[in-house]
């Protein structure tokens, strides 16, 4: 979305008993630059309202590049601008709030230190005067991206180190004192390539670094997630990506106590497969780093990358970066999602060929500043850009000048409401005629309520098809289509009869008397489609992931009489076994099939058991006979065994975590159950593992558990997922009682457990449940 608000602020109004503050929620854009290039990398609030930037500028210090802190006031201007560096290029890429007041920046310097660049981490005072740097790294490249400050004072710095480690480049995490004296250094990374992007304390001294890795994880790169304690020490690591090329850029602690990371995917496209080069790419993961959500956001045929993100008092995310479409146009790009990952809103402006935003932090207005770059207005190749917005991501309204294009300095003032009023509601005829600045009286977010959205009926398709489109914006406003380079009606709801094997982009421009906004798309025209798919096994599991181009409908055969129409899925086949697997595509013009062998040739052990309990003593029975060739069982109590079927009796009643670990020569599986014992002794039903047989009717979409040769008045029968869960789902008895019967209409293909209970003994079966 493309909003242009033609008022100038936004006022915020909050209150506690019968007193509110009413303040101006100042919007604007501004530039900032000499005539050759300049560009801000971290931007973060003062404690006065205001804002300090780092960054490189190349005409405004000493050398080719010199890397600066700026600070302004909160809106917006210029009260002081420092370089620092030599004749060479120095760079800053990290930025930080000091503890004893002033600033601490790092990034990377060619003009000082041992190699050809160094680390350079500096510390300013509230004035940007500097009070001690270093620079440090050895014969090689050594950069800095990123800087905190722990509670304690230490400072802690990551990037990248060609002269240490064990890789072409590996990931560092420096530690100084307050002063900028090295405590310790660490390297992270293998063979490959690793880097540090950014980094991000805990208030217990323990620290998590993002960025990428080319050694570890499944892909060409992958997001690189280290936790490290204090001394340095790791206590874990994780990678996420897919088999391509991912990396993480931004780090940021939730409100859950766990993190947010972004950056961009090439692995992971959108729902629909039209082979964008790259996608901003966000996980969600919990304090020690499990997946919780994951999200790829994107223009199509374009290269998305998420640079910075935040979390916000909603408890949502804001993503800042840029959008470049394959014709080398580039634009800013922000968006912010729920607490869930969905998408609420995005909006992708500038002019020229290059706008980016590096960094966005929240306001204490409630708004949000950002910090970029861009070609497309300012004085130079490349400018600082500055932009501060509503919490909607609406900037305001009034272009005063080329480099300033928002002017307002209106002051606070306190009024006295009535603390039942929730909404505001004024006469607004009269803004129509003000054309230089509001007053405070003029609410521009509360005015400005149109929203230009729209869907499409095909985002594909071929020579002689009609896409309907329809308005599924807010607000009431003047209509515009434009259809490539061709303005074609108001109507909000419409259609396009494509008559060519030119792709269309489709706009669609809404305006009101107060502000006005934009939303497009690109509609992919072609003729034909082309069936494209790979795939990864894992025992019995294969992940086939569609690649097709041109395709809006899918088709699976797995070459086992099981057949899924979806996009992409992962499918358990039953055995070992070689599967032609086919994969048809459409779309409105033709359909095409690819064809490939996939070959399931090793089979990883099942651990599953069953146990008999008298008095202490108890006789585990494995039914993991096939596939397995050997056993371990722990006990929980401090003992172990080989034996397949062991005998244990307990030294005293109470609760055993029990393990069976199986093997051979694909790997191993692992089953552990909770048992208890007591002193009690009598059971007068027996609970063999070899009497029970489970299998899954897929057909009649049911898990069947049979009970050969007995029928077992007080058994409970429950069925578990994949994750530990049990399903809150009853069983049908059959009337001869000795079969229980799932309804798994519901379920999804996977694996699943059957756990069958008689007093204190438990049998637990796997199944593969297949659609």
């Amino acid at each position: 979305m493309n909003r242009i608000i033609k008022i100038c602020f936004v006022l915020a109004i909050s209150w506690f008993g019968c007193i509110a503050s009413v303040y101006s929620q100042l919007t604007f854009q501004k530039s900032f630059g000499d005539t050759f290039g300049d560009e801000a990398h971290k931007i973060m609030q003062t404690v006065d309202s205001g804002f300090v930037i780092t960054g490189y500028t190349s005409g405004l210090g000493s050398g080719g590049q010199d890397a600066f802190l700026m600070k302004t006031d909160k809106d917006g201007n210029e009260e002081w601008f420092k370089t620092y560096g030599g004749l060479n290029q120095d760079i800053g890429n990290g930025l930080c709030s000091s503890l004893s007041g002033g600033y601490i920046m790092a990034g990377y310097t060619g003009s000082y230190g041992a190699g050809f660049d160094d680390i350079y981490v500096l510390k300013a005072d509230s004035n940007g005067n500097t009070l001690w740097s270093k620079a440090l790294g050895g014969a090689g490249t050594d950069r800095a991206n990123s800087v905190t400050q722990s509670s304690d004072g230490s400072i802690y710095i990551a990037g990248d180190t060609y002269s240490y480690g064990s890789g072409s480049s590996d990931g560092i995490i420096i530690k100084t004192d307050s002063a900028g004296n090295v405590l310790w250094s660490k390297t992270f990374g293998g063979a490959l390539y690793e880097i540090f992007f950014s980094i991000v304390s805990n208030t217990d001294g323990s620290v998590l670094a993002l960025g990428a890795t080319s050694t570890n994880g499944v892909g060409n790169e992958d997001f690189y997630l280290v936790k490290i304690d204090a001394n340095g020490n790791l206590l874990w690591s994780k990678t996420y990506g897919g088999i391509s090329w991912d990396q993480g850029r931004s780090i940021y602690k939730c409100l859950d106590g766990g993190y947010v990371l972004c950056g961009f995917t090439q692995s992971f496209d959108k729902q629909l497969k039209l082979h964008t080069p790259l996608n901003v790419y966000v996980i969600k993961v919990d304090s020690v780093g499990n997946t919780q959500w994951a999200r790829a956001l994107g223009a199509v045929k374009s290269e998305n990358v998420g640079n910075d993100i935040i979390q916000t008092a909603d408890s949502g995310f804001v993503i800042a970066g840029y959008s470049g479409a394959l014709t080398g146009d580039y634009r800013s790009y922000l968006v912010k999602l729920d607490v869930n990952g969905q998408l609420l809103w995005s909006k992708m402006k500038g002019a020229g060929y290059w706008n980016a935003l590096f960094s966005v932090t929240p306001t204490f207005d409630g708004g949000l500043m950002i910090a970029g770059s861009t070609n497309g207005y300012g004085s130079g190749a490349y400018d600082i850009t500055l932009t501060k917005t509503s919490a909607t991501g609406n900037t305001a309204c009034y272009s005063a000048d080329a480099n300033t294009l928002i002017k307002d300095t209106l002051p606070e003032e306190k009024a006295v409401i009535d603390s039942g009023v929730f909404a505001i509601v004024m006469d607004t005829a009269f803004i129509e005629s003000i054309d230089t600045f509001a007053t405070q009286n003029d609410i521009c977010d509360n005015l400005c309520r149109i929203q230009s959205q729209f869907s499409v009926s095909s985002a594909i398709a071929c020579p002689g098809d009609t896409v309907f489109l329809s308005f599924t914006g807010a607000g009431t406003g003047i209509l515009q289509w434009k259809f490539g380079d061709s303005l074609y009606g108001s109507a909000p709801d419409t259609f396009l009869i494509v008559d060519s094997l030119v792709d269309i982009p489709i706009t669609l421009y809404m305006d009101s008397a107060i502000c006005s906004d934009s939303s497009d798309t690109l509609i992919i025209v072609s003729d034909t489609v082309a069936a494209y798919f790979s795939y990864e096994i894992t025992n019995l599991d294969v992940d086939f992931v569609d690649s097709s181009f041109f395709a809006s409908s899918f088709f699976w055969d797995f070459g086992d009489g099981n057949t899924a129409s979806v996009l992409d899925t992962i499918y358990t086949y039953a055995d070992t076994g070689t599967y032609l697997v086919c994969h048809w595509v459409s779309n409105s013009c033709n359909t095409d099939t690819l064809c490939e062998l996939v070959q399931i040739s090793c089979k990883y052990p099942i651990s599953i058991f069953g146990y008999n309990s008298n008095g202490l003593t108890v006789v585990f029975n494995s039914d993991s006979t096939q596939f397995t060739d050997t056993y371990y069982w722990i006990f929980g109590d401090g003992n172990s065994s080989s034996n397949p079927n062991p005998t244990h009796t307990y030294t005293a009643p109470g609760t055993y975590n029990v393990c069976l670990i199986t093997n051979n020569s694909c790997g191993s599986d692992a089953l552990c159950v909770d048992i208890t014992v007591s002193e009690l002794v009598g059971i007068t039903e027996a609970l063999d593992a070899n009497n029970i047989y489970v299998f899954s009717d897929n057909a009649a979409g049911q898990i069947v558990v049979a009970f050969e040769a007995i029928q077992l008045k007080n058994k409970r029968v429950y069925l578990i997922n994949s994750q530990g869960q049990k399903l809150n789902m009853e069983p049908v008895n059959t009337s001869a009682g000795n079969q229980v019967i799932f309804d798994c209409s519901s379920l999804s293909t996977g694996l699943y457990f059957v756990l069958v209970n008689i007093g204190e003994m438990s049998v637990i079966k796997k199944v593969v449940y297949s659609k």
